[in-house]
């Protein structure tokens, strides 16, 4: 038995030992270029005028792959990119080699907005299913200029959170997946003010969001800001282009005393504080993320002619 017992062991620790050479050896010949222009082929097999571009891939040790200058642009001559991946590190999870025909297990790392995406992967070559888990670290929204400018807007931001995802390679479009994320430090436009305001400055944005069947469902969305707290919930219907994604979102919101402190019309002042409901007004905005639209509702109904008419 402790024959039998050793000549297990051994046996084991030699096929154990010949899957790290093959790696190893596997790793050394890996043909970057080619593999660059076939990831980048199928990264574009959706058939849309969106493009991915890969600007190089090496290897890097131990064992991984690192893709540099990742860029998403709107069509072949699309301009500056919307979105670009300064680095992707790509290394095979250790623990999953004995697996790996059934499922490619990898560490990922990003370097993404001045800021950094890190987490596990895996992917299944007999369905083509790709899951995906990680945290986001201090990703700077202003490094999305190109978005923001094609949506009329500004906004600022540092995010933070988790995210897990999975769908088909090759149906991106069809990804299922969850994120728990916060903005701290951050401004965004207002295409329509409200209590004078042009830009709604804020100390922190959080939002626990689930995407299934191209529509994003928002909960326990919440702002803290100097000027006002508020909470929100709905939906945003995915829509191509993006631009034209609908939204269906509610909440309600406490305007703080430097909000109101700011309103020079005593008319107006006096008619909000009449409206407010346990101090709060509800709220609802709807359209299209390019032409959004807000309503206010007090205690008489719609109210927003006296939210617009507080001019500071």
């Amino acid at each position: 038995m402790k024959r039998f017992a050793g000549w297990l062991l051994s046996s084991l620790g030699y096929l154990l030992y010949t899957l790290v050479v093959l790696v190893v050896l596997l790793w050394f010949l890996f043909p970057v270029d080619k593999v660059r222009v076939r990831l980048q082929a199928g990264m574009n097999a959706a058939g849309t005028d969106a493009r991915w571009e890969i600007a190089g891939l090496h290897k890097a040790w131990p064992l991984s792959i690192v893709a540099s200058g990742v860029r998403f642009r709107e069509g072949e001559n699309g301009g500056e990119p919307l979105i670009l991946i300064n680095e992707l590190k790509v290394t095979p999870a250790v623990q999953g080699l004995l697996t790996i025909g059934e499922r490619i297990p990898v560490r990922y790392q990003l370097r993404f907005l001045d800021g950094t995406v890190r987490g596990n992967g895996e992917y299944h070559p007999a369905d083509g299913l790709v899951r995906g888990e990680g945290h986001l670290e201090n990703l700077d929204l202003t490094g999305l200029d190109e978005i923001w400018r094609k949506m009329n807007r500004k906004a600022a931001g540092i995010v933070s959170g988790r995210f897990s995802v999975q769908g088909a390679w090759g149906n991106l479009s069809q990804l299922e997946g969850q994120a728990d994320l916060v903005v701290s430090d951050g401004h965004i436009d207002l295409y329509q003010p409200f209590f004078g305001l042009p830009q709604l400055t804020f100390s922190r944005m959080s939002t626990v969001f689930n995407l299934r069947d191209g529509v994003v469902t928002l909960e326990q969305g919440d702002v803290e800001s100097k000027m006002l707290a508020a909470e929100y919930a709905g939906t945003v219907t995915l829509a191509n282009p993006p631009g034209l994604s609908e939204i269906k979102v509610n909440g309600s919101l406490e305007p703080r005393p430097e909000l109101l402190g700011g309103i020079k019309d005593r008319t107006a002042l006096a008619l909000i504080r009449n409206q407010l409901k346990e101090n709060r007004l509800s709220f609802a905005v709807s359209g299209t993320l390019l032409e959004p639209g807000i309503a206010f509702e007090g205690t008489s109904g719609v109210i927003d002619g006296i939210i617009q008419g507080g001019a500071r």
